[in-house]
């Protein structure tokens, strides 16, 4: 990106986060990891972001600034039409607070969004019109498969008139994903730099559950969404095995699944974990079950997925996805299963856990995963992208 060479600068990454979710997610760990990664390549970090009810507290340098209206696309025109002032509202409030809180205090900024839809990428324009822009670039990063979605061409376009308001080299894409970033970059075409996932600490070693001696716990993470899998473990949870007794499965309470006669052990937990909480979980767990929709997350990152190999736990998947596509890599292709047979699924998790052939693999893609996907492994991409 075009930077000046002042030594007097001082960068600033301004993360802007439309929706919190209610802390559900990664969204707010993912911000945080940022801005620790921007501490460690010398740029500031503040957060934009719109007040949730579900959160009373914000982390240091993170404002609640933006309008509360998540600028989502109702179906119907008519809504779509009043949205534009929404849009504008929004516009307004993310210029007011680049002015006052971000410009004043650098001649660098970088806006930054990884969470978006067209609408935000609207605002975001209109807010460009409101501000000085020849020390300012704009960085996305995309996470899905928008080359395959209806409105693709909103987006393409929506790219273009970015980088036509920005200096030169001032517009960036990037993706965590290595499939996505060759299918985005053909269809944008221009660039799409590959970061790593950087919410991968584990700084976490104590267990909160008691396992029995022979128990395997098998940890379903995350909300129950049928594209992750939802009408699966629901069968993996009603269907008797002769080893069921082995298998603990971990579930959200929301997910309404309880333990049958002869299936196997469920626990549930709440649906929205603290960060100490799931670092404890995780460490806790055997086994991390991703029965994901293949359609969903062919080209999709999961950072389940990563903290599950950096914390040296066993992840089974769905094949034809992303983390199918890892698990190739090191030649663990035995851990991506159909999921047709629950009754089959348990005796492939049960012999799983034995296989050290398929620990020994799985080392080699834990070190591997913790030199790439780490704080210094993103704060690396982050500074080589920016720089040119």
């Amino acid at each position: 990106m075009n930077k000046n060479n002042e030594n007097n600068l001082t960068p600033i990454l301004i993360s802007v986060v439309p929706d919190l979710v209610g802390g559900q997610g990664h969204v707010i760990d993912y911000h945080q990891a940022v801005g620790k990664a921007a501490k460690l390549i010398g740029y500031k970090h503040l957060v934009a972001t719109a007040p949730d009810e579900m959160i009373s507290h914000l982390p240091d340098n993170w404002n609640a600034c933006l309008d509360s209206d998540k600028l989502e696309w109702e179906t119907s025109t008519i809504f779509k039409i009043f949205k534009i002032k929404s849009i504008y509202d929004w516009a307004i409030r993310l210029a007011k607070y680049l002015r006052h809180e971000a410009m004043p205090n650098s001649e660098y900024g970088v806006i930054f969004l990884e969470r978006f839809v067209i609408s935000h990428l609207l605002a975001v324009i209109l807010t460009l019109f409101l501000v000085p822009r020849n020390n300012l670039s704009v960085l996305l990063l995309y996470r899905r498969d928008i080359h395959n979605q209806k409105n693709r061409f909103a987006y393409k376009f929506l790219n273009n008139l970015i980088r036509s308001i920005l200096p030169a080299k001032n517009f960036r894409l990037v993706t965590d994903s290595e499939l996505l970033s060759k299918s985005l970059s053909n269809y944008f075409d221009m660039p799409v730099d590959i970061v790593p996932i950087p919410h991968t600490e584990i700084a976490c070693e104590e267990d909160v559950f008691t396992k029995q001696s022979k128990e395997i716990l098998c940890w379903w993470v995350g909300s129950p969404r049928e594209e992750k899998g939802l009408d699966i473990i629901k069968s993996f949870a009603s269907s008797a095995c002769e080893n069921a007794d082995q298998i603990c499965l971990l579930v959200a309470e929301s997910s309404q699944i309880s333990t049958v006669l002869g299936g196997v052990n469920v626990k549930t937990l709440q649906d929205c974990l603290t960060r100490t909480e799931y670092l404890k979980w995780l460490v806790a767990c055997d086994v991390c079950l991703m029965p994901y929709n293949s359609f969903d997350y062919r080209e999709r990152t999961s950072g389940i997925f990563a903290e599950c190999v950096i914390a040296g736990k066993i992840p089974v998947v769905s094949s034809n996805t992303w983390m199918a596509f890892e698990l190739a890599k090191y030649q663990l292709e035995e851990l991506i299963i159909e999921w047709s047979n629950p009754n089959a699924t348990m005796e492939q998790i049960i012999g799983f856990t034995k296989d050290i052939g398929i620990k020994e693999k799985l080392n080699d893609m834990q070190k591997k995963y913790k030199e790439f996907h780490s704080l210094q492994g993103y704060a690396n991409q982050i500074n080589r992208i920016l720089k040119s």
